[in-house]
């Protein structure tokens, strides 16, 4: 009777086993675009997937106002996943020793967490980074960025370029996450502070007139027009670069703040 009893739960267990082993399956990134930005190389990640299996990678330069570029194509071939995560393979035909292996991890449904790996012909690893990919259901932030700023490229090349003054692009680090940011600042007139947000076709805007900075030494102190959004910004200025801090503060409680690096826009 034992014996029987012992069967008949191992049986059990079994029948639970498979329809639990039946209900796990792979992995599947559904078609739309994702993007993010790598802070290693000051690259903006654009993937975006299809429905007809033809999907494409782009690498653009965040300080070239995107001008530069690096472009993949790949097909749901080049695609393997598990339950946890899929690999992607993505072969240049044209130089062997350029391939690139994407590991890509979803977390909580929120975004994506990526590793990619350069790797040469025989798959060796050359070079390795890691960033962030949001999903993005409207138009890209870069679109965004160049509807909002592409007829102005020539004038903004043409702000004077002493001091902290022109038009600078870069990262802000804000909430533990890396976004496009870009600062273009006149000697004489209005300037802007403007966060592009990852996933949100969104952006964070305020100004400042030559009468809200005060200079001391290579430290420049700004108060910004917005009630709660970077009302206060510190950059430390060496011309080539820009690094800082921005602070949302709002009847004396500081609402958020984030840190953040700039290079002027290469012509």
């Amino acid at each position: 009777m034992l014996g029987i009893l012992k069967i008949g739960i191992l049986s059990l267990c079994l029948f639970v086993f498979n329809i639990f082993a039946a209900q796990i399956e792979p992995l599947k990134i559904k078609a739309g675009l994702l993007e993010g930005i790598n802070e290693l190389d000051f690259t903006y990640k654009l993937i975006e997937f299809n429905a007809d299996g033809k999907h494409r990678m782009f690498t653009l330069g965040i300080t070239s106002a995107f001008s530069k570029m690096k472009f993949r194509q790949f097909s749901d071939d080049d695609i393997n996943c598990n339950i946890s995560e899929c690999t992607i393979n993505i072969t240049n035909q044209q130089n062997p020793d350029d391939n690139t292996r994407l590991i890509i991890a979803p977390y909580l449904d929120k975004y994506f967490k990526v590793i990619e790996i350069s790797t040469n012909q025989y798959g060796q690893p050359i070079f390795t980074q890691s960033y962030q990919l949001d999903k993005q259901k409207n138009t890209s932030t870069v679109r965004e960025f160049l509807n909002m700023n592409g007829k102005r490229m020539g004038s903004l090349k043409s702000i004077p370029k002493n001091e902290f003054y022109g038009f600078w692009l870069g990262i802000l680090n804000i909430d533990g996450k890396p976004e496009l940011l870009s600062l273009e600042a006149h000697p004489d007139s209005t300037s802007y502070f403007i966060r592009f947000v990852n996933g949100q076709s969104v952006t964070n805007k305020t100004t400042f007139t030559p009468d809200n900075v005060t200079k001391k030494g290579d430290v420049i102190y700004i108060t910004t027009e917005h009630k709660t959004f970077a009302n206060k910004l510190l950059i430390h200025n060496s011309n080539s670069v820009l690094e800082g801090y921005m602070y949302s503060s709002h009847k004396g409680v500081t609402l958020q703040k984030g840190s953040f690096r700039l290079y002027r826009m290469k012509e």
